[in-house]
């Protein structure tokens, strides 16, 4: 059955929870792209040294692969995958090209249209030049949203803030008050290939210590298709749209109205 959502409130949030965004464009494996030739090529693509990524150094990081086949165990497949990255000055934005995909993370985000569009359509491009990838494998982009409140003691606290389906055995009548954290994965089936991945629940807020609410969106499409720009920054907007409208069905109008 099709998602509905109501249409979203489009208000940027003054008190915005997020804390980190990342948007991640996997392709067929590519080993030239371990070339330094071409990871110096695309750095200086997206303004160099003197651009909004200018420390550059090569990457080393781990792929893990889970499987899970009907009738038998999960099985995971770890990667060792070496790249390249490109950060800003101040460590909150970052590029990654690897031989099977592109990301880029912030911890900055402001908006879709004032920043991140423009950053994601300079490095398609750059990655169109110099890799040409043929096959999007897989699209995603993610928002983790980290709330922190006042007054809130224990997970069933954030009753008023996040929806009473969201907090579940937190407002057992019995067990409700024994909860000291609660956690959930949702898969979510946002039609037209579009899935999102929802991990949510109290975590422990390092400030305070007292339970902050995570909302952990990973919304992707992993279906082949061939890789085109234009499709790619279309289906990322729609991403983006689904992503606000998701955040704002998780909690009351009370906290839409204190972020804003």
């Amino acid at each position: 059955m099709p998602l509905t959502l109501p249409e979203p409130v489009t208000d940027r949030l003054t008190n915005s929870p997020l804390k980190l965004v990342v948007c991640q464009i996997r392709f067929e494996e590519t080993p030239a792209v371990t070339d330094a030739k071409i990871g110096l090529a695309f750095f200086n693509s997206l303004g160099g040294a003197t651009g909004p990524y200018p420390q550059f150094s090569e990457f080393h990081g781990e792929q893990v692969d889970i499987t899970v086949a009907p009738g038998s165990s999960i099985s995971a497949q770890k990667t060792q995958l070496t790249g390249w990255r490109c950060v800003s000055e101040d460590q909150n934005w970052s590029v990654v090209l690897l031989p099977n995909g592109v990301s880029l993370e912030t911890k900055a985000y402001t908006s879709w249209t004032d920043d991140f569009e423009a950053r994601l359509r300079t490095i398609l491009a750059s990655l169109v030049e110099h890799v040409n990838p043929a096959v999007r494998m897989r699209l995603g982009l993610r928002y983790v949203d980290v709330l922190v409140r006042a007054g809130v003691k224990s997970p069933r606290d954030w009753q008023g803030w996040i929806l009473d389906s969201f907090l579940g055995p937190a407002l057992h009548p019995q067990l409700g008050p024994a909860v000291l954290a609660a956690q959930q994965q949702l898969e979510i089936d946002a039609d037209n290939g579009m899935r999102c991945t929802l991990r949510h629940g109290t975590v422990l807020d390092g400030a305070t210590g007292s339970p902050a609410y995570l909302l952990d969106w990973d919304i992707h499409d992993d279906a082949p298709v061939s890789f085109d720009q234009g499709d790619i920054l279309g289906s990322l907007l729609d991403f983006n749209r689904l992503a606000v409208r998701l955040f704002q069905s998780a909690i009351t109008p009370q906290l839409v109205d204190e972020l804003k």
